[in-house]
């Protein structure tokens, strides 16, 4: 008996696996208690431009309609600054209630040329200007604020987290 269990444990195993569909997307079979087949949707992670390279010498941002994503990882690489820039990076979210952006996350002034990693997730460790224990709302938006009219080159991606 436990030999012909074994063999239901692996097959079910097998079956269990990522399943292809017609769209490309994976699916995953899954077995409840009562021995029922279902299938749901695999998310995956997302990766989105959300500025190529470029100079900019003003306050900027992108909004970003999410649909099916619970947080987002922010890469932010600052490549080139004149001698006196700042910037000052936000994730902020958009309430329809009020037609008003509220601040998920907002980044310490940022003084020096790097690359700096941004956070939001339900249930993250939260840590003070770099990681936010919060839902990545509808419809959000990344700001690059200015601190002042000098030229600073940088880009941005989102990793989105299912």
């Amino acid at each position: 008996m436990v030999q012909k269990l074994a063999v239901i444990d692996s097959t079910i195993s097998a079956l269990a696996a990522p399943l292809p569909s017609a769209d490309g997307a994976e699916s995953s079979l899954k077995v409840d208690g009562l021995g029922a087949l279902w299938t749901r949707p695999v998310q995956i992670a997302a990766e989105y431009t959300l500025f190529e390279s470029a100079a900019r010498t003003t306050t900027v941002n992108t909004e970003v309609t999410n649909t099916q994503y619970r947080g987002v990882i922010v890469v932010f690489d600052w490549t080139v600054e004149a001698a006196t820039s700042t910037l000052t990076l936000h994730i902020e979210g958009y309430s329809t209630l009020g037609d008003d952006w509220y601040t998920i996350l907002s980044s310490a002034a940022l003084t020096a040329i790097g690359t700096t990693v941004y956070r939001v997730y339900p249930g993250a460790i939260a840590s003070a200007n770099l990681i936010a224990d919060d839902w990545l709302p509808p419809t959000w938006r990344f700001r690059v604020a200015v601190g002042d009219a000098d030229s600073s080159t940088y880009s941005a991606n989102a990793i989105l987290l299912p």
